[in-house]
């Protein structure tokens, strides 16, 4: 009986194994078509390619628990979300930023916070971008006399 039982154990280990190894083949399998395109679109940059994989390869191990808890599927979507605080791509030639009202927050950016349950929290999608940022390559114009009416713009502009 003793024999059995460790049989039987083993049995469903090596089940339990090759049934996880089947839910990653069909994870891979239903995700894979989706990163193809990705990866051909981003073939030159072995970074975001490597990036990719390892994304692809997460999700994958852990596809089964992502679908069936909506908790960790919002959590994989908010980890792998990007935050792109600034995009010139459509501009041609160097960016010209005026800053109308030079405020520190206007022209550093600024990280916001949410709060829950009485505790303030952030990441990093929450990161919004100064006129620096846009102006970044290119000009920034602005007025001196306003500048120095608002605290703490000047010395951060020294800084930068």
């Amino acid at each position: 009986m003793e024999k059995t039982m460790i049989k039987i154990t083993e049995i469903d280990k090596n089940y339990r194994e090759q049934l996880r190894n089947l839910e990653k083949y069909w994870a891979l399998f239903t995700i894979s078509s989706i990163f193809e395109n990705l990866i051909k679109e981003y073939n030159g940059n072995s970074d975001i390619v490597e990036y990719l994989n390892e994304i692809k390869n997460d999700i994958s191990e852990k596809f089964p628990e992502i679908l069936s808890d909506e908790n960790l599927l919002k959590y994989y979507k908010k980890k792998y979300s990007i935050n792109i605080i600034v995009d010139n791509s459509s501009i041609s030639g160097a960016p010209v930023v005026e800053a109308t009202d030079p405020t520190y927050s206007n022209l550093i950016g600024k990280i916001e916070y949410i709060s829950q349950m009485g505790v303030l929290k952030t990441d990093f999608t929450m990161i919004k971008p100064g006129l620096l940022h846009k102006a970044n390559g290119g000009y920034l114009i602005l007025d001196a006399e306003k500048v120095m009416r608002n605290p703490y713009v000047w010395d951060a502009l020294k800084m930068h």
